[in-house]
């Protein structure tokens, strides 16, 4: 770079594979760049149909190595402490935050759960991540072993041929079926402007409908066997902490619904060996604050004796 006669108008451009399916590229800034060059290339770049971001300082990994990695860091070190296998990983991550890191990035996530829920959290898991500074032991005995992954039939899995074709073959669909997903989204979010908030409220809903659902779920006979609480009382005492107010209070929008809906089919009680069992179900708000939380179950544990308590919304429940 230094000895370029035009240094203002070099920069970087990195794409990611498959570059036909895979929109971003990160147009790289040196020290040099001018803006008019970067921007030209953005602009280049989003007329062509890919979505450009820039990186505004030449910084190893650039944004989205950087992000991939440092989570493959842990990862590997789950695996390398004994913690759970490597399948294990995969499948808690395509089954969990990996579905909606599509449309929900992880910034945007920290927002709607709250910065404040955000730093408890970071506090509480952040000093027991993975932080050497080089490459895992584990990850290098690997390599040292032949084990390279896919191309040799083992790394951290075992692979067959099959199944290693299966799975670039399902990668492959799976990009292409949610490119039009997205563009579908793109253009209802252009036309109504609210498409984000729309989803984000239903699932919301979704999500405190299956957890307050589960209250009528554990409210079943087969848990109302001989225990000294059920010995002294004909009601079943069911408490549930979500926050109403607070920043998180669109998680619990849907909550007066659902809850009023189980007390209505639970109405005229429940029947357990003959005996008929009232159902009660007490709601507590959180504030959206994780020692409010603790606070209102221990109320209703010890002041309301009851004998279920559900919870949402808290930081351990909230991702």
């Amino acid at each position: 770079m230094t000895h370029l006669n035009r240094q203002h108008r070099a920069l970087g451009t990195h794409w990611w594979n498959p570059p036909h399916m895979i929109p971003l590229v990160e147009v790289v800034k040196t020290q040099w760049t001018s803006d008019a060059s970067a921007q030209g290339m953005f602009g280049l770049l989003a007329d062509a149909g890919k979505t450009p971001v820039m990186v505004e300082k030449d910084v190893p990994g650039f944004i989205g190595n950087r992000l991939q990695h440092a989570l493959w860091r842990e990862a590997i070190s789950l695996v390398e402490h004994g913690i759970c296998d490597a399948e294990a990983v995969d499948t808690v991550i395509k089954s969990s935050f990996g579905r909606r890191l599509a449309v929900l990035g992880p910034l945007e996530n920290a927002d709607l759960v709250g910065t404040d829920l955000t730093l408890d959290i970071h506090e509480n898991v952040l000093f027991d991540l993975e932080n050497r500074k080089g490459p895992s032991p584990y990850l290098q005995k690997l390599v040292a072993e032949g084990r390279l992954g896919m191309k040799s039939g083992q790394g951290f899995r075992n692979w067959s041929a099959e199944v290693a074709d299966m799975v670039l073959s399902s990668v492959g669909r799976h990009l292409q079926k949610l490119d039009s997903i997205l563009k579908d989204l793109s253009t209802t979010a252009h036309e109504t402007g609210r498409i984000r908030e729309d989803d984000m409220k239903r699932n919301s809903q979704t999500r405190r409908g299956f957890l307050t659902a589960s209250a009528a779920v554990l409210a079943t006979p087969a848990i109302l066997r001989g225990t000294r609480a059920y010995a002294q009382s004909k009601t079943l005492k069911i408490g549930y902490v979500s926050p109403t107010t607070g920043p998180l209070a669109g998680f619990g929008e849907a909550d007066d619904y659902v809850i009023e809906g189980i007390r209505a089919a639970y109405a005229g009680g429940i029947e357990n060996n003959g005996s008929s069992w009232n159902v009660e179900i007490m709601t507590r708000d959180s504030q959206s604050n994780p020692n409010r939380a603790a606070e209102v179950a221990a109320e209703l544990i010890l002041g309301e004796e009851v004998d279920i308590i559900v919870a949402a919304a808290t930081p351990d429940t909230t991702n």
